[in-house]
């Protein structure tokens, strides 16, 4: 859709004028976050550090959805969270 086009462009945009940062994601599982930052991840392997998305559609980390999605992502790449109080436990210690 144009929404996950834009989507990624800005987020491809943002990568290309700052090539040296590292940068985490965060989305959710509702409509294409899992598929878009996959593969912004496989396209800019050093930038993206983490890839946060919080479970609204009750998918299981090992389940087929997100199984798919992210395949040949290392599994320290990427999180599911219910909520957002769970960020300060994910986040903390990570590059600042």
């Amino acid at each position: 859709s144009h929404v996950n086009t834009h989507k990624a462009d800005v987020i491809e945009t943002l990568l290309s004028d700052f090539p040296q940062r590292q940068f985490v994601l965060i989305g959710d599982t509702g409509e294409r976050d899992p598929e878009i930052y996959a593969a912004i991840a496989r396209a800019h392997p050093h930038q993206i550090d983490l890839i946060l998305l919080r479970n609204v559609s009750q998918d299981s980390p090992a389940g087929a959805r997100l199984t798919s999605a992210m395949h040949d992502l290392p599994g320290a790449q990427w999180r599911l969270f219910t909520d957002a109080s769970e960020l300060e436990n994910i986040l903390p210690g990570r590059h600042q």
